[in-house]
């Protein structure tokens, strides 16, 4: 049996925005544990903020100059307001942290987490080669899809909507692109049969950028419907690929799972459930438990969005899924027409910026969707 006061399951983004975040304390025993040693380029991350953020080294590239295209393929401006949106690709993230991290007793375990199980004074991590006791545990691992079920005395469990936001992203060289802006959404893509799809192009120079083909749907494509966009760019070269799915849903994802045992990541909540979005709850999750665990405090994460914020999210995923607005005309409305749009993206709007949002969406679908959700709360239907 080891002792350590850490014990992170996972060693993907979350994990390493935690190491990052821990840097500035000294003395602390950290295990990390997961099967993959990541180091590579596995994923990208984007994101919103304004200023610096506190990985702005693994910061590949910012955009101030946006734009998002329409169903009609009319391009729109988007009015930044002193945001910009930002990536991050996972190699420059995974080094970062590993270098803040560098001066703390970071012990790595290739291999898999079979069993985490709380305790009064300490929490136990089970693996092929032993047990790992802890303090602290953060669980960053994906939880499986939500079932859906209904409000229960209170206590709602699982979804009333689930969607995925499933993507094929190539990095391709050779492109020729606008090295100055990035466009956000391109509703004019071809559809799909069910839900909706968009594209990415965030360049990085004039002739390299990431494109992405994004569908919101409740189920993933064959794999060469992904390819769409790739016709696009010809003469252009793929440098890589990237595949994945992240889950839209109103699901609640327990932050804390025992008295010692707490969640991060996608399985903590840190998911916006109809955006996608991650990095920056991520980001807010690993400050405030790094500040917690300094101060002596229980490093509960915090809540990653407001609740009022999760209330629209799941408004807006039940008419999606139910079809009772023209997703791709409300979010490029959204994004055109108000420029409240990214501080709501990014989950730090106020209630009198959020009804200048609701005035630019059809009030009687969204009235309905309302209607929808509160009623599938309480009984299930």
């Amino acid at each position: 049996m080891t002792d350590v006061d850490l014990v992170l399951v996972g060693g993907g983004g979350a994990a390493h925005c935690l190491l990052h975040a821990l840097g500035a304390l000294r003395g602390l025993r950290v295990a990390v544990v997961d099967p993959v040693r990541h180091s590579g380029n596995d994923r990208t991350w984007c994101f919103w903020d304004r200023g610096r953020s506190p990985v702005e080294q693994a910061v590949t590239r910012r955009w101030s100059a946006l734009r998002v295209v329409g169903p009609d393929g009319a391009a729109h401006p988007l009015a930044a307001r002193g945001w910009s949106y930002a990536l991050v690709r996972s190699a420059d993230l995974y080094a970062l942290a590993r270098e803040r991290a560098a001066h703390l007793d970071v012990t790595w375990y290739d291999e898999p987490a079979l069993d985490v199980r709380d305790g009064a004074e300490r929490a136990r991590v089970t693996t092929p080669s032993g047990e790992l006791r802890a303090r602290w545990v953060f669980d960053s691992r994906p939880l499986p899809p939500p079932p859906r079920r209904p409000l229960l005395a209170g206590r709602r469990e699982g979804a009333e909507t689930a969607l995925l936001q499933h993507f094929r992203g190539w990095w391709l060289s050779g492109a020729d692109v606008d090295p100055d802006t990035a466009t956000l959404m391109d509703f004019a893509v071809p559809q799909p049969p069910e839900g909706l799809a968009f594209g990415y192009v965030l360049p990085v120079s004039a002739s390299r950028a990431l494109v992405e083909y994004t569908v919101f749907s409740r189920h993933r494509l064959p794999t060469e419907a992904y390819d769409v966009l790739r016709g696009r760019f010809p003469g252009a070269r793929v440098e890589s690929t990237e595949d994945g799915a992240i889950p839209m849903t109103d699901a609640a994802f327990p932050r804390r799972t025992g008295r010692r045992v707490f969640r991060l990541g996608t399985g903590g909540g840190a998911t916006r459930p109809a955006t996608g979005y991650t990095f920056r709850a991520m980001l807010r999750q690993a400050a405030s438990v790094a500040a917690d665990l300094a101060a002596g405090r229980v490093p509960l994460p915090p809540r990653p969005y407001p609740r009022r914020h999760l209330g629209y999210d799941a408004v807006l995923l039940r008419a999606l899924d139910r079809g009772l607005v023209d997703g791709r005309r409300l979010l490029t409305d959204l994004l055109a027409g108000s420029p409240d749009t990214l501080a709501f993206l990014d989950g730090t709007t106020t209630p009198r910026q959020e009804l200048s949002l609701l005035a630019v969406t059809p009030r009687g679908a969204m009235a309905r969707a309302t209607a929808q959700v509160l009623r599938a709360r309480l009984t299930g239907r």
